[in-house]
């Protein structure tokens, strides 16, 4: 935590300083990227990879049993936010209680009582699945996630251009060998 914060001291002076007719050069260092990326997988891991092998040397079935197609991802995927305004306390409580009686009955799948209770809350969100309160939704914007790894909300970045590209710059540091 110490060297984050002198890093961002170091960033602050530096912005601080008057303009000279050099340009200022940062130095940014695997220290100070490993603060930055979150995670990047060991550079051995797919090295070490062998498909149809487990970690042992001993054969295992593939992943595309049967024949399986591959599927196509799309460049990017959109999903909505919403909201239920209407969503009373009531429902709110009812959900909690259903939760709570699903597990206990999970840990204990013989318990008539659990079954019953379980089967009354199913009941009564049924009831209140009919209540046009229960329909109502307010969809406050759409998250898009692009196959790079930027995320936008209703089209607008949620990481500004240069962030992008010091984490990117980063990521290509992490992944080189360590001097």
């Amino acid at each position: 935590m110490r060297q984050s914060y002198g890093f961002i001291a170091a960033c602050c002076v530096f912005s601080s300083l008057p303009a000279t007719a050099q340009p200022l050069e940062v130095i940014v260092t695997r220290a100070d990227c490993s603060q930055l990326v979150r995670h990047l997988p060991d550079a051995d891991v797919s090295a070490t990879f062998q498909p149809g092998v487990d970690a042992r040397g001993n054969p295992v079935a593939p992943a595309d049993l049967y024949g399986a197609n591959p599927i196509e991802l799309p460049d990017s995927f959109t999903f909505p936010i919403e909201v239920h305004p209407l969503n009373t306390s009531e429902i709110r409580t009812l959900e909690s209680e259903r939760r709570i009686a699903a597990t206990q009955l999970a840990a204990d799948p013989n318990n008539a009582e659990l079954q019953a209770r379980l089967d009354a809350l199913d009941a009564e969100a049924a009831r209140l699945d009919g209540r046009p309160e229960s329909a109502t939704r307010l969809t406050v914007g759409e998250v898009t996630v692009n196959r790079d790894g930027r995320v936008y909300f209703n089209g607008q970045p949620l990481q500004n251009d240069e962030a992008w590209e010091l984490s990117e710059r980063c990521r290509e540091i992490l992944a080189a060998p360590a001097e």
